[in-house]
């Protein structure tokens, strides 16, 4: 359960949030209405029909988009609270509206304007939550328009609302705190682009390991590629995999449109 006064003091008087220490995620930081990731490629590579899978909550879009694939099972996590809630809002949104308006709840949303909107059909805490936050700006401002790419497609919508379950398991936990959070193992993890924020070789590895035993045999993890660079020289995705080539291999992709690292455990 959140906690109000923590939340609270994580935004000022006029309802931004506050940086400290560069810390753009926190535990109550404003969460993406819209993702920015080709979710649609990444999948052709994670293999999910059949798969238990663990995925970011982020802006929602990836339990919704995944979904399309066939997994057994998704399960979500992220830093911030305010992403379970935007994940929330999209589950049971996609179950209720048709396209065109769960794009205007989008627009609202990313123009942090509630006024009128219904949210009777999230769970408790959610609900609890967007009541009690409302004057804050715990969604981070989108023009929804401007992501046409990464909203859903007619056809996908409509698939969408037969293969969403409108209430996905949250772990509500960072990255480098995950492994203490699990209680089982999973077939596929994606990762986006979160590791990018803990780019010290000796941090990714730890995480890497720490996940190991909840990884079933072949287990994928999928990874941005940004923190994998040093100018032009690929020196951390070089020290990382050499420090687990005893147990998974690293494989970097590249199209036009995504550029990904996978970790496939052996």
């Amino acid at each position: 359960m959140f906690d109000l006064n923590k939340a609270r003091s994580a935004y000022d008087i006029n309802g931004d949030y506050i940086i400290n220490d560069n810390q753009n995620f926190s535990e109550y930081a404003p969460a993406y209405v819209i993702t920015n990731e080709d979710l649609r490629t990444v999948a052709q590579y994670m293999e999910i029909p059949g798969k238990d899978l663990l995925t970011v909550a982020c802006s929602g879009d990836q339990p919704l988009f995944f979904s399309l694939y066939g997994p057994k099972n998704i399960d979500t996590f992220d830093i911030s609270f305010c992403s379970k809630v935007m994940m929330d809002i999209k589950l049971g949104a996609v179950k209720k509206l048709d396209l065109d308006n769960y794009a205007t709840l989008l627009q609202n949303i990313g123009k942090n304007n509630f006024s009128g909107l219904d949210f009777s059909y999230c769970q408790q805490d959610t609900k609890d939550f967007l009541n009690q936050m409302k004057h804050n700006d715990i969604f981070r401002y989108e023009i929804i328009s401007r992501q046409d790419y990464f909203m859903p497609l007619p056809s996908e919508y409509a698939q969408m609302k037969k293969t969403v379950k409108p209430n996905c398991k949250f772990i509500w936990s960072d990255l480098t705190k995950l492994y203490t959070k699990l209680d089982k193992q999973y077939d596929r993890f994606y990762f986006s682009n979160i590791i990018q924020y803990n780019c010290d070789t000796d941090k990714i590895v730890n995480i890497l390991n720490s996940l190991r035993p909840f990884m079933k045999k072949n287990a994928i993890i999928i990874l941005n590629v940004a923190p994998f660079f040093i100018g032009d020289e690929l020196y951390v995705f070089k020290k990382v995999k050499a420090a687990i080539n005893d147990w998974a291999k690293l494989k970097l992709i590249k199209n036009k449109v995504q550029e990904i690292c996978l970790v496939k455990k052996l």
